[in-house]
């Protein structure tokens, strides 16, 4: 009868009272552990954006054949983004960005590419926003291709959800703040995102079906608001690009995400410049994907080749790769 149940529970002997307090102890003490080892995960990455914003890795990649008398000719780009601009999923040196160097490379038009790599794994869009603005503010590039907005689902760094009179508190206050009024709402929102995603997969469907929705915070209920809120900091670099004489190219993921495309294609027609889409490496529906992603969440190296072919596509269209002229650096 009694199952393994204890028998004091069972009998009476520990009144229920006691029993539901000692588990919303237990989960309060929970909570603050999880809140704790957050802000420590958190705060070692704000330093690291902080390092990076002030270091961002500058790397002059060389043409082998460039045009005689345009050796010191230099195109900088700027490259804005999260581990998809970083290259995770295909080794060093096979980036997007670094295949994209090459085929500049190989035109011939310069004597290099200096690639300045604003990305950083995990990144949100106002994360990128402050690091592209500060990049800018000491002179930028030439051109930036910007590809944010993934991270925005789960990244809450920086976005002032709590307000500055919370935000301020002592760690143990803050805590109370979140299991008062938010806590559970987000983690429900990841309980029930984890069971969605549970459900859905089926194999190798994970690659292709809404796997993106995997652990948000922010889930398909709250679009309106991470539209609105990438639209924000786009426009940040957009306008701060524009009055430092900045071309911008705006790159999509190689999986749909509506409130990204959305917002990349509008911003693109009401400014004007590039949007390069590259949904599904601009294969056809029903053919495979999977042998171009390294992981389930990012290209391979032949993945990141095709996203380079296309930003290089449209920049050659676009007339934003150095036409033949006089010997000289361009995009200092």
């Amino acid at each position: 009868m009694t199952g393994n149940f204890p028998r004091n529970f069972l009998s009476g002997r520990r009144p229920l009272g006691k029993t539901l307090l000692f588990f919303a102890a237990a989960q309060v003490v929970a909570f603050g552990l999880i809140f704790i080892v957050a802000e420590l995960v958190m705060g070692g990455v704000r330093l690291s954006l902080r390092g990076a914003v002030r270091d961002a890795p500058s790397k002059i990649v060389r043409a082998a054949s460039p045009v005689p008398g345009w050796e010191d000719r230099v195109l900088s780009i700027s490259v804005v983004g999260d581990s998809h601009t970083y290259g995770k999923g295909a080794p060093r040196g096979l980036s997007y960005p670094d295949q994209l160097a090459a085929l500049i490379n190989q035109t011939g038009r310069v004597g290099g590419t200096n690639i300045v790599n604003l990305s950083f794994p995990g990144m949100n869009s106002n994360e990128a926003s402050a690091k592209f603005l500060e990049h800018a503010r000491g002179g930028g590039s030439s051109l930036a291709v910007i590809c944010i907005g993934n991270n925005n689902k789960h990244n809450l760094n920086l976005t002032g959800f709590l307000p500055d009179e919370i935000a301020g508190l002592p760690v143990k206050e803050r805590l109370y703040h979140l299991l008062e009024h938010s806590g559970t709402y987000r983690l429900s929102k990841i309980a029930r995102s984890r069971i969605r995603q549970a459900m859905d997969e089926d194999g190798s469907k994970v690659y292709l079906h809404d796997a993106y929705w995997r652990d948000c915070v922010l889930c398909e209920e709250d679009e309106p608001f991470l539209r609105s809120w990438l639209r924000h900091d786009l426009d940040l670099m957009i306008l701060a690009a524009r009055a430092r004489g900045i071309r911008v190219v705006l790159l999509s993921y190689y999986y749909a995400q509506a409130y990204i495309d959305d917002t990349m294609a509008d911003l693109a027609a009401q400014y004007r410049i590039p949007f390069v889409d590259v949904r599904r490496f601009g294969l056809p529906p029903g053919r495979d994907i999977v042998p171009l992603l390294g992981d389930p969440s990012h290209p391979n190296a032949e993945g990141y080749g095709i996203i380079a072919r296309k930003v290089f596509d449209t920049l050659m269209k676009n007339d934003l790769v150095p036409p033949p002229g006089p010997r000289g650096v361009a995009g200092q």
